[in-house]
């Protein structure tokens, strides 16, 4: 990890991973609740 984001746990302990701005939705009526614009990751069901 690069030097600032390292820094900045040891110094308020904020997590680089916590993505505040990632929605799970299960589904198409969920997603059009999101505001445009958006980046759509899908995945096939198991």
């Amino acid at each position: 990890m690069s030097e600032k984001i390292v820094r900045q746990f040891e110094e308020n302990r904020a997590n680089p991973f916590h993505l505040r701005y990632v929605k799970l939705c299960h589904d198409l009526s969920e997603l059009d609740k999101i505001r445009a614009p958006k980046v759509v990751l899908a995945s096939q069901p198991d």
